[in-house]
Order: structure tokens, then C-alpha cells, then sequence
């Protein structure tokens, strides 16, 4: 803990250290992806640290740092600024606004909402954009692959079409994670250098408001009943909303644990499951996030009820 509490006091140092911090560790994410896509999460995180405890007009003096900086680096090495305004607007921009409305409501869950209708906001500008997207991918792996070795066979041109068409909804799903994986981060490394404690207190009660509830099921019902042209649509909506009940869903876990006495065993092996079953573990993970909107299982189930 020492040393992540250094290395915070390091980010918060002064502008050039955090604007240093976010764009060395966006670099390091790139170097051998997927393996180091995790750093990126420091560079999210360190630019919502600054924007929580210092505000958002300071946050975003260190978002334009770091965006001048990794574009001058992205010239110098690949001949164009389009991985510094990728980052910018996927990632940074993001985080930034989150963390600026997380620090002038203190709400967790409105957070989490904003986030959510930003993501749902871009695969319905997508699918307006770019149409049938489900071929979009077929011919985008299908060149992938291609790239990378012999023509796909038989067996894996199937493979190809059933991801196709789940691919905007995986990746939108995702970039939720992502951005409110972030937040999270830098809430909690808030924490430790001002507020110990603290993140676990509103963490451990993170829960989304019934309306998202019904609006869950009403896009599973159009999936269902609902005009085939819209049928695309509404799986990859499916998927955002699985991903955004799933880590409210891990707040659930967290508060039951804590209710009956904070048990890391316990925790842990929820953990390994995920690992171990991951859709089946995260699709019961989001009906209890769903179902904790209307029934609020951390209040219902205590060791003393």
C-alpha cells in the first residue's frame, strides 16, 4: 500500500507529473496488447484522480497535456495524431466528465448512469452511421486473419459470422467497463491519500435506479417481439446493460460479503468463478445487479435479519 500511496503522491505532485503519468502509461497499454491493455486503466485513473480532487478545469489542462504530448509522440513515430485523439476521446474525455460529475454530485450511481447513456448514445450513432454492422466485422476479421496467416477455413469463417454479429456489443459492453472500471480506480485512489475508507463505504451501496431496471427489460423484450430490423440494435444494448447491472451486481457481492462479517475466502472464490465461468458467472451477476434495483439485497439479507 506504501507504494501505491508513493505513487500516487507522485501523480499529484504538479501538472507535469500527472500529465507524465497518464501519457507514459497510455504508451505502455499499447506495447503488447491485450497483455498490457490493463495499464490503460492507470491512465484513466490518474487523469480522474486529478479531476476528483482538484476539479475539472485543472483536469482538463492535464487532458490537453497529455493529448499534445502522445500526439507529438504518435507523429514522431507513426506519422499521424489519430492514436492521440482516439485516446482523447475514448478513454480521457470520458473519464474527465465522469469524474467531474462524480465530484459535483457525489453519486456514484448517477455516474455509472451518465456513463451508460454515453456508450448507448455511441452504438446508436453507429448503427446509424455504418448500417449493417455485423458485416462491418465479417469483412474487418475476416482481413484480420487474413493479415495474420492462411485464408480461414471453413470452421473458422463460422466462428467468424456468429462473433460478427455480437461484435459492437462486446466491445460496447467493454468500454462501459472500462470507463466505470477507471472511475472506480480513481475513487479509490482518492481515497487512500484523503478519505480512507471512503471508497468502500460507497462502493459497497452502488446501485441504479429502478427506471434502468425496466428499461433492461423492456430492450430484451424488443429483441423478442420487436421488428427484425431493430433486432441487431437491441442485442448490443443487451450486452451494455448486462455489463452495467453485472458491476453493480459486484457491488451486491461486496455488501453481502461485508454483511456477514467480510470473509475474503469467500470473495476470492466468487473472483475465480468469473474466471472460470466467465459468461455464465457475469450473466447471474447482472439478473442479481437487475433484480437489486427493486428489491435492495444488501438491506434484505444481514446476518441479524
Amino acid at each position: 500500500m506504501e507504494g501505491i500511496k508513493a505513487f500516487l503522491e507522485f501523480v499529484m505532485r504538479s501538472p507535469q507529473s500527472a500529465a507524465m503519468v497518464v501519457v507514459v502509461t497510455a504508451i505502455a497499454a499499447m506495447v503488447l496488447p491485450p497483455v498490457t491493455s490493463p495499464i490503460s486503466f492507470l491512465s484513466g485513473a490518474a487523469l480522474g484522480l486529478v479531476t476528483l480532487r482538484l476539479g475539472p478545469s485543472y483536469g482538463m489542462a492535464i487532458m490537453g497535456a497529455a493529448t499534445a504530448g502522445l500526439a507529438v509522440l504518435s507523429v514522431t513515430l507513426l506519422g499521424t495524431v489519430s492514436l492521440a485523439i482516439t485516446m482523447c476521446l475514448v478513454l480521457w474525455a470520458p473519464v474527465w466528465l465522469l469524474g467531474t460529475i462524480l465530484r459535483s454530485t457525489v453519486s456514484m450511481p448517477l455516474a455509472v448512469t451518465v456513463a451508460l447513456c454515453l456508450i448507448v448514445t455511441g452504438v446508436a450513432v453507429t448503427h446509424w452511421w455504418v448500417g449493417d454492422l455485423a458485416s462491418w466485422w465479417r469483412v474487418f476479421l475476416m482481413e484480420a486473419f487474413t493479415r495474420i496467416g492462411p485464408e480461414p477455413g471453413p470452421e473458422l469463417v463460422r466462428i467468424i459470422e456468429d462473433i460478427s454479429r455480437v461484435m459492437t456489443g462486446l466491445v460496447a459492453a467493454g468500454l462501459l467497463m472500462s470507463l466505470v472500471g477507471n472511475l472506480l480506480l480513481a475513487r479509490w485512489w482518492q481515497a487512500i491519500l484523503y478519505n480512507p475508507g471512503g471508497f468502500k463505504q460507497e462502493f459497497l451501496v452502488l446501485r441504479l435506479h429502478p427506471t434502468l431496471g425496466l428499461a433492461a427489460l423492456g430492450i430484451m423484450a424488443l429483441t423478442q417481439v420487436g421488428p427484425a430490423s431493430l433486432e441487431p440494435f437491441g442485442v448490443d444494448l443487451v450486452f451494455v446493460m448486462m455489463a452495467a447491472f453485472f458491476m453493480t451486481g459486484l457491488a451486491v457481492v461486496h455488501g453481502l460479503n461485508t454483511n456477514f462479517g467480510d470473509h475474503i475466502g469467500w470473495l476470492l472464490g466468487v473472483y475465480l468463478l468469473i474466471l472460470l465461468f466467465p459468461r455464465q458467472m457475469m450473466t447471474l451477476l447482472a439478473a442479481t445487479g437487475l433484480a437489486d434495483t427493486w428489491v435492495d439485497l444488501r438491506r434484505r439479507i444481514r446476518r441479524d435479519a
